[in-house]
């Protein structure tokens, strides 16, 4: 599979900004020392023919991102292999595909927050329908609280209005701990 897509024609060079999941951006001890940066790319696809479990299989296709040089500070060259059962004919799909992927750890952070954050797992209604309404509030606060922490992350200046229509409350809580005032999406309570 990987030396079929290998083999195939570079669609399409381009650079990608890219970051380890664990480079410290996202509160995680960095893996191996890697850090951010841009990496010069070539970008290929192709349908690969993968028997569907049962019948109920959708057509695959493989995209293929591959730095064709090694890096300068030594790292390890960047190669992912994306299997899809998105249709992937041009390189505006192959890109809105490796785009996606680039955005899975912001999905996992969400994930993060809703299993340990607003502790979904513990939920325990008697009804189907009781759980899938807990379920969809708590999905809803890991959304907010997920950009909340995104945003206090890349942008730690923005004031915290952005986020609470009223300050007041979050000042209180602040106020009853003794932490800092919370002016901006920087500051730690």
């Amino acid at each position: 599979l990987f030396d079929k897509v290998r083999g195939e024609l570079v669609r399409q060079r381009l650079e990608v900004e890219w970051s380890s999941a664990r480079n410290g951006d996202r509160g995680q001890k960095a893996k191996g020392g890697r850090e951010a940066r841009d990496a010069r790319v070539a970008l290929r696809w192709c349908a690969v023919d993968l028997p569907p479990p049962a019948g109920k299989g959708k057509p695959v296709a493989l995209v293929h991102v591959s730095e064709e040089e090694k890096p300068a500070d030594g790292s390890e060259a960047l190669e992912w292999f994306l299997l899809t059962t998105l249709p992937v004919a041009s390189c505006k799909e192959a890109l809105q595909v490796l785009e996606w992927y680039r955005l899975r750890w912001r999905i996992e952070d969400w994930q993060k927050v809703l299993k340990s954050g607003c502790e979904v797992e513990e939920i325990a209604h008697r009804t189907a329908e009781r759980l899938e309404r807990a379920v969809t509030v708590n999905a809803v606060i890991a959304w907010r609280l997920a950009v909340l922490t995104l945003l206090g992350r890349e942008t730690p200046e923005l004031p915290a209005e952005m986020m609470f229509s009223d300050i007041g409350v979050l000042r209180d809580f602040a106020a009853d701990r003794k932490p800092p005032e919370p002016l901006d999406l920087g500051t730690r309570c």
